[in-house]
C-alpha cells in the first residue's frame, strides 16, 4: 500500500508540472501568435499609402495646378488612373481638346496621363493638369473670361478617379476628386 502511495504522490507531481508546462507553452503560443498578428497589422498600416490632391489657382497671373500627392508612408501602385466627365469615362485627349478649345495660343497647357505601371513613392508629388500663361504674354478680359469658365467647367463637370494599392498589400483604395462645396457653390 505504501508503495501505491508513492507511485500516485510521484505521478500527480509528474503529471501536475506537464499540466503546468503544457499551459505555460500554450500561453506562450497564444501570445506569440497575437504579437504576430499585431506587429503584421501595424506593418502594413505604417506602410499605407494615401493620396490626396491640392488645387492651386491664381486668377491674377491666370494659373491653375492640380497636384496629386502620396501622403501615405508607402508607396501607391497605381490599379487604375480615369478621367470622368459629368460621370462619364473620357479619354486624356478629350480633355486636352476641352483646354485646348478654351484658351488661345498665349497659354501653355499641361494634362497628364498615367497608367497602371505608374507608381507614387510616399511624398512624390506630381502634376496632373496645369494651364499657365506664357511669360511675357498680356493679360487681357477675353483671358481672363476664358480662365473664369474653364475654372467652372472642370471644377463643376471633370473628375479623376484612382484605383491603388500598397506594394505590399492586397487591398484596393479609391481616389476621387472632390471639390471643396465653396468652389461647387461659385460655379
Amino acid at each position: 500500500m505504501e508503495n501505491l502511495m508513492a507511485v500516485w504522490s510521484w505521478l500527480t507531481s509528474v503529471l501536475t508540472t506537464e499540466f503546468f508546462a503544457a499551459l505555460a507553452a500554450a500561453l506562450s503560443f497564444f501570445v506569440a501568435w497575437r504579437q504576430h498578428v499585431w506587429n503584421k497589422k501595424h506593418h502594413l498600416a505604417s506602410i499605407k499609402p494615401f493620396i490626396c490632391d491640392f488645387l492651386e489657382r491664381d486668377h491674377e497671373k491666370l494659373s491653375l495646378s492640380f497636384s496629386l500627392m502620396n501622403k501615405g508612408l508607402g508607396p501607391a501602385k497605381l490599379v487604375s488612373y480615369e478621367f470622368k466627365w459629368d460621370e462619364k469615362k473620357v479619354s486624356a485627349d478629350e480633355v486636352a481638346k476641352f483646354m485646348t478649345k478654351s484658351f488661345t495660343g498665349d497659354f501653355k497647357l499641361y494634362l497628364a496621363e498615367m497608367s497602371n505601371v505608374s507608381a507614387f513613392s510616399a511624398g512624390e508629388s506630381r502634376v496632373v493638369m496645369s494651364v499657365t500663361k506664357k511669360n511675357g504674354a498680356s493679360i487681357d478680359d477675353l483671358d481672363k473670361e476664358a480662365f473664369s469658365i474653364f475654372n467652372k467647367e472642370i471644377i463643376k463637370r471633370l473628375r479623376l478617379v484612382i484605383l491603388y494599392q500598397s506594394i505590399q498589400g492586397k487591398e484596393v483604395f479609391e481616389y476621387r476628386t472632390t471639390p471643396l462645396t465653396s468652389l461647387l457653390n461659385k460655379t
